[in-house]
């Protein structure tokens, strides 16, 4: 039976307890004697230092993060927070809700991009702290389920930012949004409307940055803009810790290289960066101090960047950013995650000279004998556009491409290069793409494109024989093969299908677009030779590693020729909610 929190506990029968007994006993102790003790309000540091810990049950420590330190003491109303990963911002923003609601009774919420993210956020991170530290359990009301919590005089909500109903619903003092750029900016219009009624109106915006004036990004340049200002300790100059200054230059070509001469990859395990006006290397993680670029604005904004984080190695940034220089979405995802930039490049595309580059001295066969794996892509339209390649060591060599009329020709197609994997765009045809893939089960994948939260380039489905790429990453990828070298072309390829193959690779190019924080590739002509090359790809991925497409080993229901060729989709994504029910 639970012990009471105020029942007195007679010698006799203290005796009698057991050890897990005792512990309560001495827990409900502890946070009476804390309840007593605390007469005057904190600060928001005091708190944090005297209370908190981790989820993993550790004191914060904020030696060689002396860059957190005025974040944690900051009472602006309203606060931006343009971040790298892993720089210790979110653990900030937990401690400074805790504070809110314990020290000074206020009521607000923690919005997290997903209602089901929520849920583990608060199942893994809020809980287990909750619990486990005294002061914060001695807190707690008669509210305590994963979306409300009672806090001392304060209540704090967790939402996710794609349920508009837990927008609408309650007055705040204050709001904290975590990852704003991958929330639903639709519901957070609807922040203001729920501080409106308070007289304290906090305000706290965290995210990895996308895109130039985009989400974080422009909320940011509405900010003071404080950026962590260091100083060289031989030639004085001040300065900001800048990847492409202190620690790269640029080569020709738009290759880099370290400014460390003595660092090599797998010989030096530390990477070292350097004053860019006198050469000294320097300290990362020394004292520094925040200057804001915008000092009129009443606004506290801070951007952070790995350069400054104890905890990241530059040598695994180096690895990041050498293998990222090639493809547009990785070097998106370096500038995001590991700079905490918002990303510039505009207007990539795939040029002739790009192509003319990858060719060889050879010709397309009529039909292909060899032993090595052999796959191909599909985009379907009025004409059904082919590409057939063949993986030689680390070459990606073309064996075949043209249009054929009727999935008839392509059945031809699969025996005469004994294709092993062929993933075909499965829009607009979807019924006959389905049956082609009954006829060639062991051969044959339907594919289609998204566009999601993330910049997660595939996703496969072995059961299902089902691929959803991220359109932009995808192409993004051909890029980077062509690139590379090891997208390889035969002679003249430039007069491939009557220049068509060239034309329809060359006609899209890389723009951000205007109505989100996304890139896109978008074309002006035909561009079916550019996407059936995406869907060999993909079919080589699934040659190279059969294994990733194994998802999870949770038993489900078939999805049948019988629910694809007899029910009635109203739209696209009817069908796709219906394949990816049970992933």
């Amino acid at each position: 039976m639970p012990l009471l929190k105020n029942m007195p506990i007679p010698f006799d029968i203290l005796q009698k307890l057991s050890p897990s007994q005792k512990k309560e006993i001495l827990l409900l102790l502890e946070e009476k004697r804390l309840r007593e003790s605390k007469t005057a309000q904190l600060s928001r540091f005091d708190f944090v230092n005297k209370y908190h810990m981790t989820h993993k049950y550790r004191k914060l420590n904020f030696d060689k993060r002396n860059f957190l330190l005025e974040l944690y003491s900051d009472t602006s109303k309203k606060i931006i927070v343009k971040k790298a990963v892993q720089v210790g911002v979110s653990e900030w923003a937990l401690c400074d809700a805790l504070y809110m609601c314990m020290e000074m009774g206020l009521s607000g919420a923690y919005i997290l991009t997903k209602s089901r993210l929520r849920d583990d956020f608060v199942a893994e991170r809020i809980n287990p702290v909750l619990q486990e530290v005294p002061y914060y359990h001695s807190t707690i009301g008669e509210t305590n389920n994963l979306g409300i919590k009672q806090l001392g005089k304060g209540v704090l909500r967790f939402l996710g930012s794609n349920s508009e109903s837990e927008f609408i619903s309650f007055p705040a003092d204050f709001m904290i949004i975590d990852e704003v750029d991958r929330c639903d900016q639709t519901n957070l219009a609807l922040v203001p409307d729920r501080l409106q009624a308070s007289d304290y109106k906090l305000e706290r915006w965290i995210s990895n940055p996308t895109v130039e004036g985009m989400g974080i990004d422009e909320l940011y340049q509405t900010s003071d803009q404080k950026e962590w200002v260091l100083q060289c300790k031989k030639c004085k100059e001040s300065f900001v810790l800048d990847w492409f200054i202190n620690v790269v230059k640029e080569k020709s070509g738009g290759f880099y290289e370290p400014r460390d001469v003595e660092f090599f990859e797998g010989l030096k395990k530390n990477l070292d960066m350097y004053c860019h006006l006198c050469e000294e290397k320097l300290d990362r993680l020394s004292n520094g101090i925040w200057i804001a670029n915008n000092p009129k604005s009443e606004i506290s904004g801070y951007t952070i960047s790995q350069l400054y984080s104890p905890t990241v190695e530059l040598a695994d940034m180096w690895g990041d950013f050498s293998t990222s220089l090639l493809n547009d979405t990785k070097m998106q995802v370096f500038w995001n995650n590991k700079l905490g930039l918002a990303y510039k490049a505009v207007g990539s595309k795939i040029t002739p000279e790009m192509l003319k580059n990858c060719e060889q001295q050879y010709v397309l066969p009529d039909y292909y004998d060899g032993t090595q794996s052999v796959y191909a892509g599909v985009d379907v339209g009025s004409l059904l556009h082919v590409v057939i390649r063949v993986k030689e060591e680390n070459e990606k060599k073309l064996l075949y491409c043209g249009t054929v009329e009727n999935f008839t020709e392509l059945s031809e197609l699969i025996a005469q290069y004994k294709i092993e994997t062929m993933v075909i765009d499965m829009y607009p045809e979807v019924r006959k793409c389905k049956e082609f893939q009954e006829v060639h089960n062991d051969v044959v994948w339907l594919a289609d494109y998204h566009r999601g939260s993330t910049m997660d380039e595939v996703t496969y489905s072995e059961r299902l024989k089902f691929v959803r790429a991220d359109r932009t990453a995808s192409i993004d990828g051909v890029v980077e093969d062509i690139r590379k070298g090891t997208f390889v072309l035969p002679y003249n390829s430039n007069y491939l299908c009557s220049k068509d193959y060239y034309e329809q690779l060359c006609s899209s190019t890389r723009i951000k677009d205007a109505t989100s924080d996304k890139f896109r590739w978008v074309s002006t002509k035909a561009d079916h030779f550019l996407h059936a090359e995406v869907y060999c790809r993909l079919a080589e991925k699934t040659v190279a590693y059969p294994d990733l497409a194994i998802l999870n080993s949770k038993p489900r229901v078939n999805l049948t020729k019988e629910i694809l060729l007899n029910t009635q989709f109203d739209t696209r994504n009817n069908l796709i909610m219906k394949l990816f029910q049970e992933l």
